[in-house]
This record gives C-alpha cells, sequence and structure tokens, in this order.
C-alpha cells in the first residue's frame, strides 16, 4: 500500500487493501470499492476527465495490454493532431547448431532470409506473441508514452519498465524500403535521479537499435525462432498486473476482471497513491476476495508475523537466548515454547487468527531437521522415479496369476491373499463413531493412497484443484500418521459452510454432496449444439465438461445398447450424439459434441446403473494427443447400514478393502483388478453397491 494522504476514503482504501491481502473483504470494504468502478454516475471516477486520459491501465492478460495499446496509439495521435510513424524490426531466421552445419557453405543472406510474406506475418503478429515482447511494428508520434523493455544502463535510469515520453528519433530505410528505427530519444518519467546526458536536455536519454534472439508464435500456431533487432520500447497505455509490481501511481486505473486470484487485485490496487485516483473498469468479481485463505496460506502468514516479532524482540534485547534456530522451523518452534503456544492478537490479523483446535500452530517434521536431507528428498534420491507402466504391471500380474489357482465363480469379495503382491497395505481411516465419518472415509481413502505415492504431485494437484483438497494434504504433511486429523479439519470446513448438507453428530451424509463440493469447478471441456443437416449452430456453449461425471441414460441408450456396455462406451456417447433438440432451421434433431481441452486429473463418475462395466482405463484424445487415467477407487454404499466403504487400487492391480469400522488402520486385499470378473465389482460384501468410480491420471 503506497498511500500518501489519509482523507476518509484513503483510509476505507487502505481498510480494504489489507483485508484484500487475506482475502477477507467485508461489505463496507465491496461498497467502498463499487464507488471506485468508473461510470457517469456521480461520485464515481470518470475516464474522460484530463486526469485519466493517458494513464496506463493495469490489466491481467498481455492480449488486452496489446489490444488497449494498440486503440490507445490511434487515440493519441488523433488527440494532438498528428500522423503515427510506423518503425518495422528487422529479422533473420535463428537456426538450430545442425542446421548451421547443414548449410554451413551458404551465403549468409541464404541462410537467414526471410519470405515477404512470411515477414509480414512476423511484423503484424502482436507483441504478446513473441517470448520477449519485442515488437515487429512500432507505432510512435512525439509526446506518446512508452515502456521501457530492458536494462541498458541501470546508472542512466534506463532500466526495464521505466516510463517515458517519446521525444524524437533517427531512423534509415530498412529491408523491404520499411522505416526502421536507430535511435529512439526518450524523455524518462520521474526518474530516480536526473539523467543529465551532454546535447540532450534534462532526463532525455537515447535508446539504440537492439538484437534479441526470440521465439514467436505464428498464425498456425506454428513457433518460429528468429533473430529481431528493434529498440526495447512499447507504447504505455496498458500493462500487466506482473509489470506493475514495485510501481507507484498517482492516477491507477484497473481492469481486474481477468485477474487470477485476489493476490492479483491486491497487486493492481494498491499501486495507487490515493483513493480519489483510483478507478476500476468494468467492475469486478467480489467472490474473488471473500472467502478467507487456505490453511497453509495462513499459517504461512502467521509464521511471517512471528518472525517479525521475533526480529523486534531481537533488536530490543528482550528476547531469551534459547530462542533460536539455524532454520525457520526450529526458530519457530523455540518461540512457540517461550511463549507457551499463545498467539498475540496485536500482530495478527483477524483473518489468520488462531480459530480452532487444528489451526493451533504446528511445526513443519520436515523442516526440523538440522544438516540431514529432508525425507522427501531422500526418497528422492534412493527410489527410482516410476513412469506411468500401470498397464504393464497389470499385465504381468495377470501372467503371474494365470499360473495360480484361478478365483471361484462366486462373489469377488471372497478373499483370495495374493502372494505375488509386494504393494504395501494402504494406511487405514478409523471410523467415527461420534461424528459418523464413513462418506469421508471412503473418498479420502483412495485420494489418500494417490497422495501417498507421490506427495509432491498430487500436492500440487490437489492445490490446484479445490482448497479443501489442498487444505486436506497439507494437514497430511504435518501429521501423515494420524490422516484422522486431516480428515476432520476438511468435515469441520464442510459443517460450517453447509450444515445442512453435511451435519454432524451420529448422521450420514450424501456422497454426491461431497463429491460436489470437493470438485474443481474449472472447465477441461465444453458441448455446444448444432444442426449437421443444415449446418445451424446454437449460440453460446450449452454445458462445460468438468471433473465430476453422472452416468445417466440419454434418449435411445437402451435401444442402442440393451445389455451390458463399457464405461467408455457411455462416455464416447455422452462425447458426441444426438439429443432431442430440434434445429429451428430444418427441425431435424441437434447434435451435442463436447470438445475436451484437458484431461482432468482425477475422474469422479457417479455409478447410476449396474449394466456398466467398468473399464481399468479410459482414453482421451485432447487434440493430436491420446491421454489415458486409470481405475485407482471404488466407493460403495449399504443402504440397509447406512454405510460407506471404499475399495483402494494400486498401480499393479491390487485391491485393497477397507471399512473404517471393521478394517480401521488395515485393508485388506481381495485380489487382483485384472483377474476380476468387471461385472462383479458391482456388489462388496453383499449389501454395499457400487456407488462412485475415481479414475486418475499418471505422471
Amino acid at each position: 500500500m503506497r498511500q500518501k494522504v489519509a482523507t476518509a476514503d484513503d483510509l476505507k482504501l487502505r481498510t480494504a487493501l489489507e483485508n484484500m491481502r487475506y482475502r477477507a473483504c467485508t461489505e463496507e470494504d465491496i461498497k467502498f470499492l463499487r464507488t471506485k468502478v468508473a461510470s457517469d454516475r456521480p461520485g464515481h471516477p470518470h475516464l474522460d476527465s484530463i486526469k485519466f486520459r493517458n494513464v496506463s491501465v493495469i490489466t491481467a492478460w498481455n492480449i488486452h495490454k496489446d489490444t488497449i495499446n494498440d486503440l490507445g496509439a490511434r487515440r493519441f495521435a488523433e488527440d494532438t493532431g498528428q500522423q503515427l510513424h510506423k518503425f518495422y524490426s528487422i529479422d533473420r531466421l535463428s537456426m538450430k547448431a545442425a542446421d548451421a552445419k547443414r548449410f554451413k557453405y551458404c551465403e549468409p543472406a541464404r541462410r537467414k532470409a526471410i519470405s515477404l510474406k512470411l515477414q509480414e506475418q512476423l511484423w503484424a503478429a502482436t507483441p504478446s506473441s513473441t517470448s520477449e515482447h519485442v515488437p515487429g511494428c512500432l507505432r510512435l508520434c512525439i509526446g506518446m508514452p512508452v515502456i521501457l523493455k530492458s536494462n541498458d544502463a541501470t546508472e542512466l535510469c534506463i532500466t526495464k519498465g521505466q516510463e517515458g515520453i517519446v521525444r524524437g528519433w533517427t531512423e534509415m530505410k530498412g529491408p523491404h524500403g520499411k522505416r526502421i528505427l536507430e535511435t529512439l530519444f526518450v524523455e524518462l518519467t520521474n526518474p530516480p535521479k536526473s539523467v543529465q546526458i551532454p546535447d540532450l536536455p534534462l532526463n532525455v536519454v537515447p535508446l539504440a537499435r537492439t538484437s534479441s534472439r526470440i521465439t514467436t508464435l505464428l498464425e498456425d500456431d506454428t513457433l518460429l525462432s528468429i533473430n529481431r533487432d528493434q529498440v526495447l520500447v512499447l507504447q504505455n497505455f496498458a500493462m500487466t498486473d506482473y509489470g506493475a509490481q514495485g510501481k507507484s501511481r498517482i492516477e491507477n486505473v484497473c481492469h481486474l476482471n481477468n485477474c487470477k486470484n485476489h493476490m492479483g487485485y491486491h497487486v493492481c490496487l494498491s499501486r495507487g497513491t490515493s483513493a480519489d485516483g483510483t478507478a476500476i473498469i468494468s467492475g469486478f468479481d467480489e467472490k474473488v476476495i471473500i472467502g478467507g485463505l487456505p490453511g497453509h496460506i495462513r499459517q504461512e502468514f502467521r509464521e511471517l508475523k512471528m518472525l517479525d516479532e521475533i526480529t523486534r524482540l531481537r533488536e530490543t534485547n528482550q528476547l531469551p537466548p534459547y530462542v533460536t534456530g539455524i532454520y525457520r522451523g526450529q526458530l519457530l518452534t523455540s518461540f512457540k515454547k517461550w511463549r507457551k503456544n499463545t498467539p498475540d492478537p496485536d500482530h495478527f490479523h483477524p483473518a489468520i487468527l488462531f480459530q480452532t483446535e487444528y489451526d493451533v500452530w504446528r511445526p513443519n517434521k520436515i523442516e526440523e531437521t538440522t544438516h540431514k536431507k529432508r525425507k522427501a528428498d531422500t526418497d528422492t534420491q534412493t527410489q527410482p522415479k516410476k513412469k506411468c507402466k500401470k498397464m504393464e504391471t497389470r499385465a504381468q500380474n495377470t501372467e503371474q496369476q494365470s499360473t495360480t489357482d484361478k478365483p471361484s465363480s462366486g462373489h469377488h469379495t471372497e478373499r483370495q491373499v495374493d502372494t505375488t503382491s509386494i504393494e504395501t497395505m494402504p494406511l487405514g481411516l478409523i471410523w467415527d463413531s461420534i461424528n459418523w465419518s464413513c462418506g469421508y472415509d471412503a473418498l479420502l481413502m483412495p485420494l489418500g493412497h494417490l497422495w501417498h505415492k507421490d506427495k509432491l504431485r498430487w500436492s500440487a494437484i490437489f492445490q490446484e484443484l479445490h482448497p479443501l483438497l489442498c487444505l486436506w494434504s497439507m494437514e497430511m504433511h504435518l501429521e501423515p500418521n494420524s490422516p484422522e486429523i486431516a480428515r476432520n479439519e476438511v468435515r469441520k470446513r464442510l459443517t460450517g459452510a453447509a450444515p445442512d448438507k453435511f451435519p454432524p453428530g451420529p448422521v450420514g451424509i450424501l456422497i454426491d454432496n461431497l463429491l460436489e463440493a470437493v470438485s474443481s469447478t474449472k472447465t477441461y471441456g465444453s458441448a455446444v449444439l448444432f444442426c449437421e443437416n443444415c449446418g445451424h449452430r446454437a449460440e453460446g456453449i450449452i454445458e462445460t465438461l468438468n471433473m465430476l461425471l453422472a452416468t445417466y441414460h440419454p434418449m435411445g441408450w437402451d435401444t442402442l445398447y440393451p445389455g451390458e456396455y463399457r464405461l467408455s462406451q457411455w462416455l464416447m456417447h455422452h462425447l458426441d450424439r444426438k439429443v432431442g433438440s430440434r434445429c429451428p432451421r430444418c427441425s431435424q434433431k441437434m447434435r451435442r459434441r463436447t470438445t475436451q481441452l484437458e484431461l482432468p486429473p482425477l475422474l469422479l463418475v457417479d455409478i447410476n446403473s449396474n449394466r456398466i462395466l467398468l473399464d481399468e482405463t479410459l482414453t482421451f484424445n485432447i487434440g493430436p494427443i491420446s491421454k489415458t487415467t486409470y481405475l485407482s477407487g471404488l466407493i460403495y454404499y449399504s443402504a440397509p447400514g447406512k454405510h460407506f466403504t471404499s475399495i483402494i487400487i494400486s498401480d499393479n492391480g491390487t485391491m485393497w478393502y477397507h471399512d473404517g469400522i471393521t478394517t480401521r488402520r488395515g485393508c485388506h486385499n481381495i485380489g487382483n483388478l485384472s483377474a476380476v470378473n468387471k461385472k462383479m465389482l458391482h456388489r462388496v460384501n453383499d449389501s454395499y453397491v457400487l456407488w462412485v468410480a475415481i479414475y486418475a491420471t499418471c505422471e
């Protein structure tokens, strides 16, 4: 926060920014920020006012930055009655070493020549389509604001991100008769110190044309490596939130809609030095800045506050000598022992106060090591990295079992211990008889098995998928041998957010509510309606594809598949099928087609029919690439007992049955997936019916 005045509005802005840092904005903060949205209403900033006229807009996306810069340059030229001067780059192909050796005896011009058609594409490309944001064509005029893109001379304040105004240039004729900049003269705006170069006005510096090796993206998505000669500046009518970091702006215009999270909002709005100079374009989404932080981020903020307190006490000689440590974890542990694990409310924002027994600070056991390597690093070095060979492993297991006794034709849950398996038994969750936990146990057991196999990878995946899964993985890091602590923390968060769906006490839950609560809102694909007969296409996207699938029967399915069918067959039909909707033009049935853009790391399939035969793998076409998910877990439900259980499936196909009441910490080996009739997977222990299938990707 960079406020330099203290009016009533500035105090409100400062409070809103402080709360925004912790994603804890109040209704008063939201109401105040709404008054900063630019509009024609009284009391709101007006973008057509003089003070906002040529101010650079902070936006999240580079493509928006390029568009605003282009429009701003045209508008600036019209306002000042000038003509835009176009200065082109000099481009040459940048060949790999193998290609350079191949054309060793060719003339240099022939080796690196670019056709006129390709050159025009390179000039027309936006700066953000190049790796270093070097423009192919600079449109400039006298007085235009620009921003420097290279650290040419730090002692002369010619640094990346420095803003300035065009004062003149020298040029020459280049290839194809185009105008080429030789030197651009820029007057620096508010430099850290005054710069006086002989024969030039104060703060005016020369910027010479520079050669840069860049990669550019062509219209056909081809990546081309070139050497580009150009003066490294851009028009300064817009900048990204990343480029705005560290700046102080008297007038601060922000476009917040595409910021990734609350931190992006905070970066944009905290650049301003006053509330009066702050303006927001197109409003904002209040959900981004409310709701609180995940547990691991709250703990990080608490630790930083405690480190600040340690520094203050040490500076004033109030810290006892035994509060020390080589690493942060050791130092904080000794400090908390001295403070008897009681936080100091004066130094904590309300959003990060210790609220529950699970919020009490616990040191990371990995950080408590001294000169020993972390356990995770040791495991990584001593154990070879597992490659995605689940199918090979399961196939080998099938061959081994074919030489032994075949399983009986009865129910597959008649336990037959696979003596050839060396798979480690998963660590079970103990059922909570006071607050029934079987629904949570059934879901977290397969997810926990995935996490234990590759903690680093799945911690990152859970962090991306959902805050609750991220919280759960962080708690598992802290207490890996007591998974009930992590489970109870997730349950408390869910109960606090929706007590009607996740009630405490001896009451069950609907597993569908739990799946929906922990599923990512990210879109992995989209479905559209179109007519194959006349080509009519319905407006907009009718449905998005996420990580939760419900296997309902579409119209005409029973005719197409009257008996048993595989999940892969249903999925193929689900992604591309005819529907009952009629075309408004020709009255023919329309087709619903889903385009999959990305493969979710987890796929939760709600099984609604006992006619479905589960596939061990599901293959998806993501563009030209085929990607595979593997059956990793099954969730079962018993209506008479109102109880959930689960099966965990290991890499080699071993199936581990878990019931928090009977197996508790352990699991029972009930055979191998490859040797089991897939129809038998619909029931376990007679009364338990298959409810959910969990598929996971492999690295």
